[in-house]
């Protein structure tokens, strides 16, 4: 679930182009590989039901590399990916353990691959305008069967800056079997970010 998680991270971390239909833009925003906005910081607020609700900010690099870093609970570990590596840490980022290691470019292929599939068959989208911090905004939602999560039911709804045409807001509702989430992700650009690099 955790890979899941950031892999949808970098779904978020574009700026789309242009659409024909509402079902395409809604394709298109849900889909990694368009044009990036370069480096962002976002700031996740994930309720599970029945459960905890977790915060983080996730900064990613708007390619491969980012870091998750909990703000509670604050004593939760923080996630690095690097490249193809992933690595944690118990003590706030200070020093890193070695995790794993994983493709992250076919990740990040068969992301976009699965995706575009499940997009295509979403059901009730819709497009319209929404107000977001004193500013319309367009809004696209819909409902789609995620083929990367076992079938999981997931409602969509993105907040789209009209100026930059940059996703800024997203609200994502999960069903899967006896496990629910709802996720909230704000999204700011953080041209200064700078990596941690274990040794």
């Amino acid at each position: 679930m955790k890979l899941l998680i950031f892999a949808l991270l970098f779904v978020i971390s574009i700026a789309p182009a242009s659409a024909d239909t509402c079902q395409d833009r809604f394709t298109e925003l849900l889909v990694p590989g368009n044009q990036k906005m370069g480096p962002v910081r976002i700031h996740l607020t994930q309720e599970i039901v029945g459960g905890k609700t977790s915060i983080n900010y996730h900064y990613s690099d708007g390619k491969i590399s980012g870091m998750t870093e909990m703000i509670d609970p604050a004593n939760d570990p923080w996630s690095l990916f690097l490249g193809d590596n992933m690595y944690r840490s118990n003590d706030k980022g200070k020093t890193w353990s070695f995790m794993n290691s994983y493709d992250s470019k076919k990740s990040l292929a068969d992301t976009k691959k699965s995706i575009t599939s499940d997009a295509a068959k979403a059901s009730g989208v819709a497009c319209g305008k929404e107000e977001y911090e004193g500013i319309s905004h367009e809004v696209v939602e819909g409902n789609y069967i995620s083929s990367m999560s076992n079938g999981a039911a997931i409602y969509e709804k993105l907040w789209v800056n009209p100026s930059t045409g940059w996703i800024v807001k997203s609200y994502r509702h999960i069903k899967s079997g006896g496990f629910e989430s709802k996720t909230t992700q704000l999204i700011e650009l953080f041209p200064n970010l700078t990596l941690p690099k274990p040794e």
